[in-house]
């Protein structure tokens, strides 16, 4: 077997070299790194088992095995008494394996391609960012820009830091519906916006008393919506009106006008439905101003998630509310979506319980959430990664 040595200055280099005098076929035997640089030992694919079979057959048995046998990867062995067939069969998985590893290193270094001034740790990082669930041009950009670090924990650190100085949240400590108003929950079906309604109403009874809040349904379409909405408001001693379309939506929105706070609930519409910009427009013309606060499903895809905000976009969007956080693998994606609208973050939902599993959103929290390594498992690809 005809082994040749390729030394650069790293190894996008060497592999150059390699498939500059082999070819697309070469194999690559063994890669370290030298006082040069990068060393890589590597071969042509028809000279990697040359020899193998062509010994004949009364050749005398030795105690080691000749110059030209393949190398053996750690952990494997060749048995003894194999015939020719079970030495070519041996061979093919040997050469197989050899080709995914050699593809492992290679995509492994052409990272460098892909992300043109990136070292292997700025690709580790994005790596590990993207698991998290943010956007690939979110990891690019915080990677890039990530200090010489040492562990996920030192990572979640700097990149948190970096990103609280830009998401919008309300805080722990601010309540956004103090000063009253009327607010529509918008939203997919699905999303649970009846039972958001339902812990918002909760709250303001709690801190500010009955008298002080009206609820509106103007979901007639699901079966049991509106139901669900009266049992919730007969508990809290709120009154609620049901809205088919704009004319009743007004009449409700004047028989509260003693109240200084209106929770909406309204039908689930996908953003793809082509009555959605008719929905926005009535919420738009009511006769007292409405704030929409669109409810975000973290356990859906950033795509998904995108085109959602970009759906129900416009004037009278006030802010979102991210319901369902404890169904979530994730929610870095939840984060780049909110980050790349600039949208603040009003409340976060973490479970079914009203009024319990409901907050008022913060930074830091949503962070601390999305940045859960022991959850996803982000610390132990890091740690296989730097191996």
């Amino acid at each position: 077997m005809k082994v040749r040595r390729f030394v650069a200055a790293n190894s996008r280099q060497a592999l150059a070299k390699v498939k500059e005098a082999l070819g697309e076929d070469a194999i690559i035997l063994a890669n370290r790194e030298v006082s040069e640089g990068v060393e890589i030992l590597a071969c042509h694919e028809d000279d990697f088992g040359h020899g193998l079979d062509s010994a004949p057959s009364n050749a005398p048995a030795s105690s080691s095995p000749p110059e030209s046998a393949p190398p053996i990867p750690p952990g494997h062995s060749v048995p003894r008494g194999v015939g020719p067939s079970d030495s070519s069969a041996a061979m093919e998985a040997l050469l197989g394996e050899v080709r995914t590893l050699r593809q492992a290193l290679e995509r492994r270094h052409e990272l460098s391609d892909v992300l043109p001034g990136l070292s292997l740790g700025d690709a580790r990082w994005r790596e590990a960012l993207r698991e998290l669930g943010f956007s690939k041009g979110l990891a690019k950009f915080l990677a890039e820009r990530i200090p010489s670090l040492d562990g996920p924990e030192a990572m979640r650190v700097w990149v948190k830091s970096a990103l609280g100085r830009h998401v919008q949240t309300m805080g722990e400590n601010q309540d956004p519906l103090a000063t009253g108003g009327v607010f529509a929950l918008v939203g997919p079906t699905g999303v649970g916006k009846t039972t958001t309604t339902a812990k918002l109403a909760a709250r303001i009874v709690l801190s500010r008393g009955a008298g002080r809040l009206a609820m509106i349904s103007t979901d007639g379409y699901r079966i049991g919506a509106q139901e669900q909405l009266r049992t919730y408001a007969g508990i809290l001693r709120v009154p609620v009106f049901g809205a088919r379309d704009e004319a009743d939506l007004n009449h409700a929105l004047a028989a509260v006008a003693d109240r200084d706070t209106v929770l909406i609930d309204t039908v689930g519409m996908s953003q793809r439905d082509q009555m959605l910009a008719e929905q926005v427009a009535v919420l738009g013309r009511a006769s007292r101003t409405v704030q929409r606060l669109l409810c975000l499903n973290a356990t859906s895809s950033l795509e998904t998630l995108d085109e959602v905000v970009k759906a129900y976009s416009g004037a009278g969007l006030a802010g979102v509310i991210v319901t369902k956080m404890d169904e979530a693998a994730r929610l870095g994606h939840v984060v780049d979506v909110v980050l790349r609208h600039r949208l603040p973050v009003w409340f976060m939902t973490t479970g079914q319980r009203v009024p319990e599993d409901f907050e008022v959103a913060s930074t830091e929290v949503l962070l601390d959430r999305a940045f859960d390594l022991a959850q996803i498992g982000v610390a132990q690809a890091w740690s296989a990664e730097a191996a």
